[in-house]
């Protein structure tokens, strides 16, 4: 039998998702992002962060379950995507949008306190 259990990051900030992408946030996010291993790649192309291709924007998509959790979910951009990302009013593509919606899926069945045999 698998026990999922999801744990906080002690070293995050558990407002950090709550607050608006500006300034110090944006920066906290990237670093919590860069720390946990997922800011080696951008979010959109997928292309791998050199000397080159330089981190350049973070972006967010937020959900509300019906139960009224909230989850976030967080990216970094290259300098293409970001400014991609800002002729499009500043919204994440439709692409991203739908792994965010993936991943509160995956987090809601991590949630759930299923038991028995299968």
């Amino acid at each position: 039998m698998t026990i999922w259990e999801i744990n906080p990051d002690p070293d995050v900030d558990p407002s950090l998702p709550l607050l608006p992408l500006r300034g110090e946030v944006t920066t906290e996010t990237a670093k919590d992002l860069i720390r946990s291993g997922k800011g080696t790649h951008c979010g959109e192309c997928g292309k791998p962060f050199t000397l080159a291709r330089k981190r350049r924007g973070v972006g967010r998509v937020r959900h509300l379950d019906a139960a009224g959790r909230l989850y976030s979910t967080s990216w970094i951009f290259c300098g293409r995507c970001h400014a991609a990302m800002q002729h499009n009013g500043g919204k994440v593509s439709e692409k991203l949008v739908e792994e965010s919606r993936q991943a509160v899926k995956a987090a809601q069945l991590a949630l759930c306190p299923a038991r028995g045999n299968a």
